[in-house]
């Protein structure tokens, strides 16, 4: 892996997405105020997200750029997107706490809730556009993060079991495929997922002693730098397979190109 330049230092900023033109895009959280920002054509373009009670609003974009951003049970888009877009788009989410996760360049949302479905309290993972959700759960999960949504609707997340293992899964049409992360893994993080079905994320060793990122390519795990233990590490990956990792702790932040051959990444 290689440093980007212009995204290190003291600031922390945490990538979120590179799309296919190759633009890095992520948010940079101080106090209650996030901001968003775009390192495009070698220059840092920034945007406000507000005030939030979450840390780490949730940044989307398509594979051409255009940025969208999750406010609790909104969508809003920034002036990237085009004059077709309003600025805030109400998304129809169902009842008790839900979250848009990812989006993809057809507009179908991603996310999970956390809702009665009969009379059961029950966590689950959503797939749809406006009103329109199919919803769906690892067999067995206590909990479950959805980490990005690709053009074919193909979902990508993570779950906790009953037993406290957790898993990384892919979703196709409601059939779930699993993956299990090397050295014991805990605090599975999914980030992304490409229209090749790549899957990017982080998880921490279950001794606890580093944090790595990881791509999987639906046969094999391949493990992406080792970091402190308490550093937030994302990644995201395109359609072209570029990947761009941030690690942001105690030192401040660092972010790298990360390319991988069959020699390792």
């Amino acid at each position: 892996m290689r440093l980007l330049p212009g995204l290190n230092g003291c600031c922390a900023p945490v990538v979120r997405f590179i799309d296919n033109l190759g633009d890095v895009g992520g948010t940079n959280c101080e106090s209650m105020t996030c901001f968003g920002w775009i390192f495009r054509h070698g220059k840092q373009i920034g945007f406000s997200l507000g005030d939030y009670d979450a840390s780490r609003p949730s940044l989307m974009a398509d594979a051409n750029g255009d940025v969208a951003y999750d406010s609790v049970a909104h969508v809003m888009h920034t002036p990237f997107m085009g004059p077709d877009h309003k600025p805030e788009m109400d998304v129809g989410l169902p009842g008790g706490v839900s979250s848009v996760q990812s989006m993809n360049a057809r507009g179908v949302m991603a996310g999970t809730t956390l809702a009665f479905f009969g009379r059961l309290l029950q966590c689950a993972m959503f797939v749809g556009r406006r009103g329109h959700f199919a919803f769906s759960a690892p067999p067995g999960a206590t909990s479950i993060s959805v980490g990005g949504i690709n053009d074919a609707d193909e979902v990508a997340g993570g779950f906790r079991e009953e037993s406290g293992l957790e898993h990384g899964f892919l979703e196709r049409h409601g059939a779930f495929q699993f993956f299990t992360l090397p050295q014991g893994a805990t605090e599975v993080t999914v980030t992304a997922i490409n229209d090749a079905g790549r899957v990017v994320g982080s998880y921490l060793e279950g001794t606890k002693q580093a944090r790595h990122g990881f791509l999987y390519d639906n046969t094999s795990i391949i493990i992406l730098g080792a970091f402190a233990p308490n550093d937030e590490v994302n990644v995201a990956i395109n359609d072209r397979g570029d990947m761009v990792l941030s690690a942001t702790g105690s030192h401040g932040a660092r972010s790298y190109w990360a390319t991988c051959s069959v020699s390792g990444c």
